[in-house]
């Protein structure tokens, strides 16, 4: 895995209905329609790509180094203590195969924490059709849970977490759903 380093110049956060472009100076909001996507599924791929490149071209969202962060509502997500860690491999088979799509839109991370490990997986189609919206004119630097900055529940993108998002790069050293494949 790639050790990143540089922090980013924009934050793409993607949420269940939603996607916020977030720079150091403005958070604006794009509202995914009604039939690009439901219940986490991709309907339309081409036509969300596109109007996710159309919305960051507005907000001239070019030659940045950008951060896309999975909202707690688009991440599935299980810890397991220290003590479990014996059964990891069986616990992250059995998690990514409870994940609820299709076999080949599944994917899953486990991130080793002193208590613990915590698995995250995710529609791999859904960030992947995100990402060739952000790839246009951008360098995609990592794509990581957002909880791996503190964010928990629905809880809004407040200045706090945005802080996070641009400072802290401990969670770009840990596996992120853009190294594993």
């Amino acid at each position: 895995m790639p050790l990143i380093t540089r922090k980013p110049t924009a934050i793409i956060y993607l949420r269940r209905q939603d996607v916020v472009f977030i720079n150091k100076q403005t958070s604006v909001r794009l509202d995914i329609p009604v039939g690009l996507v439901q219940n986490l599924e991709v309907i339309d791929a081409a036509k969300l790509s596109e109007l996710i490149a159309g919305f960051l071209d507005q907000q001239h969202c070019h030659g940045k180094r950008v951060l896309l962060a999975l909202d707690p509502t688009v991440v599935f997500h299980k810890s397991i203590s220290a003590k479990q860690s014996a059964t990891i491999i069986a616990a992250a088979n059995n998690f990514e195969y409870q994940l609820p799509f299709d076999v080949g839109n599944r994917q899953a991370i486990a991130i080793t924490k002193k208590d613990g490990i915590s698995f995250f997986g995710v529609n791999k189609q859904l960030h992947q059709t995100v990402v060739r919206g952000i790839q246009h004119a951008n360098k995609l630097l990592a794509i990581v849970p957002a909880a791996s900055y503190g964010v928990s529940g629905s809880k809004s993108v407040d200045s706090k977490i945005i802080t996070a998002l641009f400072t802290n790069t401990a969670p770009l050293k840990q596996p992120n759903f853009l190294t594993k494949t």
